[in-house]
C-alpha cells in the first residue's frame, strides 16, 4: 500500500512537472540562433554600445521572451518600429519573433513590442533604441604609380598603400580584403586585414614583386563590425591600384680599341 501510494505521488509529480514545462514553452517561437539580450554587446565600449546598431538595408531578427505565466497558445505580439525611416517589420506578425528590414537612410529610432494575452490583457511595451548607419566605403585616392628599380631593389621593395576609408561606426577599424595580380595575370589568394579607419594601410612586403611589369592591387571587400553583423557589405569605388615596376638599366662596361 505504501509502495503504491509512493508510485502515485511520483506519477503526479512527473505530470505536474510536465505541465509546468508545457506552460513555460506554450507561447514560445524558437529564438533565432546568435541572439543575445539587449545590452550585452560584445563589440567594445563606445557610444554606439548603448543602442542596437545595424547597417542600412539590413534584414535582422528580433525576439522577445513571452510571459511564461500566461497559459494558452493565442498570446499575440505587436511590434512597432519608429520612425518609419528606420525600417519596417517584414515577418513574424503577430509572434514574439520578428524580422525587420531597415531603410536606406541612417536613422536613430526605437523598436517596441507588446504582448497581449488570450484574455485580451495588453502588457506594457518593451522598447530598445536602434540606430541604422551607413556601410563603410573604400577607394584608392591615387590609382597608379611607376618605379624604376634594380633587381635587388625590386626584390627588397616594400609598398605601402593608403586607401581612403570611411565608416559611420567609429569603432576604429575597417576590414579590407584584397588580391594582387602579377604581370602575367595570375591572381593571388585573397588577403584579409583589419586596418585603422583613419590611417589604414595595406603593406605589400619585400618579396612581393618577383618580376618586372604591371602589378595591380584590388580591394574586393570592405567591412566594419556592424556591416559584418548585418551581412551588408561595404561599398568599393576605385578599388584597383596599379603599380608598374620597370628595370633600372645597369650600364655596361665601355669597350674601345686596345692600345698598340
Amino acid at each position: 500500500m505504501i509502495m503504491r501510494t509512493r508510485n502515485l505521488l511520483l506519477t503526479a509529480s512527473l505530470l505536474l512537472t510536465a505541465a509546468l514545462t508545457v506552460k513555460a514553452q506554450v507561447n514560445e517561437v524558437a529564438m533565432p540562433s546568435g541572439l543575445y539580450e539587449h545590452g550585452s554587446n560584445a563589440g567594445g565600449a563606445s557610444a554606439f554600445e548603448a543602442v542596437d546598431t545595424v547597417s542600412v538595408g539590413a534584414v535582422m531578427p528580433y525576439w522577445v521572451t513571452p510571459d511564461v505565466d500566461i497559459a494558452g497558445t493565442t498570446s499575440t505580439f505587436a511590434w512597432t518600429i519608429a520612425p518609419a525611416a528606420l525600417g519596417s517589420q517584414t515577418a513574424g506578425t503577430p509572434t514574439n519573433s520578428a524580422t525587420i528590414t531597415f531603410g536606406t537612410t541612417p536613422t536613430l529610432g526605437t523598436v517596441s513590442v507588446i504582448e497581449t494575452s488570450p484574455a485580451s490583457c495588453g502588457g506594457s511595451p518593451t522598447t530598445i533604441d536602434v540606430r541604422s548607419i551607413a556601410v563603410p566605403t573604400a577607394q584608392f585616392g591615387t590609382t597608379s604609380s611607376t618605379e624604376c628599380l634594380t633587381i635587388a631593389a625590386r626584390n627588397a621593395k616594400v609598398l605601402t598603400l593608403t586607401p581612403t576609408l570611411s565608416t559611420a561606426c567609429n569603432n576604429g577599424y575597417v576590414q579590407l580584403v584584397y588580391t594582387i595580380t602579377d604581370p602575367v595575370g595570375a591572381v593571388s589568394t585573397p588577403t584579409t586585414v583589419w586596418v585603422p579607419e583613419a590611417t589604414g594601410t595595406i603593406v605589400l612586403p619585400a618579396g612581393t614583386f618577383t618580376s618586372y611589369g604591371v602589378w595591380t592591387v584590388t580591394i574586393t571587400n570592405v567591412n566594419d563590425r556592424i556591416s559584418i553583423k548585418s551581412s551588408v557589405p561595404g561599398t568599393i569605388t576605385a578599388g584597383t591600384y596599379t603599380y608598374t615596376v620597370s628595370k633600372t638599366p645597369e650600364t655596361g662596361k665601355i669597350f674601345h680599341r686596345p692600345n698598340i
